[in-house]
């Protein structure tokens, strides 16, 4: 969490700063909001703010401290003047058509993408070099082309002969039985 002192109640430019109204119940709720390791980076930026606005930092300098625009503070500012600002935190529901997807398919395409492309069905390294080759991506010809060296020399069938070994070895049967 970011000190507000050395912002809070300076001259500035502009119309005076009025603090918003926290009491210490609504301050310790948003910095238990703040707190977890897994909480969203958006709603830690919103609620420093919150706090910078309740301790009656310029709008401009928390703007300035936080990387955000400022009129986005004073928009902010106009969404916590509220009795519980703390719920103002989190994004309103958005509004549109619900996901098409179950929560288990999504899940198993997650869970796909997540496999190395060259460990799913139905893909073999081969068909993956050439997809690599055909792609305009320097860096993916140079991966491909180190796939193909790690890879070694083609193998032959053992059913199927080259062109010029059967050529060859026809060319010497008939030498044989002219003599």
């Amino acid at each position: 969490m970011i000190d507000s002192t050395p912002w809070a109640n300076r001259p500035h430019v502009g119309r005076p700063t009025v603090p918003l109204a926290l009491s210490a119940g609504q301050r310790a709720e948003i910095e238990m909001a703040m707190r977890p390791e897994k909480a969203e980076r958006r709603i830690v930026v919103r609620g420093q703010a919150l706090l910078f606005m309740a301790d009656g930092v310029p709008a401009s300098d928390i703007a300035m401290v936080l990387g955000i625009h400022e009129r986005t503070v004073f928009k902010w500012r106009r969404r916590f003047e509220c009795e519980h600002p703390a719920t103002k935190l989190a994004d309103a529901p958005r509004s549109g058509r619900p996901p098409s997807l179950s929560l288990g398919r999504r899940l198993r395409d997650n869970r796909r993408r997540s496999v190395p492309p060259a460990q799913r069905r139905g893909r073999s390294a081969h068909a993956l070099v050439g997809r690599a080759v055909r792609k305009s991506s320097a860096a993916e010809r140079v991966a491909a082309q180190r796939l193909d060296a790690a890879k070694g020399p083609p193998r032959r069938r053992a059913s199927a002969a080259p062109a010029e070994d059967v050529a060859d070895f026809a060319r010497r049967r008939v030498s044989r039985q002219a003599r």
